[in-house]
């Protein structure tokens, strides 16, 4: 049995998945559009740490495009850890 798009026992939950980012610029794009391609509805959610080439901005931009992505600045290195908690 496989669970459904909204989450488990069709409990409405969303699946999110959590992508820890510094200095992927290069890579954010691809990252998304594998995820989304995946069409399982999932959301993702780049949690970056102030990454000096503009990570960030791409996944803002995705977002704006329709890409299913939220972005989460953080300020500083913080860590992997710290990320996904």
């Amino acid at each position: 049995m496989q669970p459904e798009a909204t989450g488990g026992a069709g409990l409405g939950r969303r699946v999110w998945v959590v992508v820890p980012t510094y200095d992927e610029a290069d890579n954010v794009a691809a990252v998304v559009a594998a995820l989304a391609a995946l069409d399982l509805g999932l959301r993702v959610l780049v949690v970056d740490d102030d990454s000096p080439d503009g990570t960030a901005d791409i996944a803002e931009r995705l977002a704006r495009e329709g890409a299913p992505v939220e972005v989460l600045r953080r300020a500083g290195e913080r860590g992997l850890g710290s990320a996904y908690l």
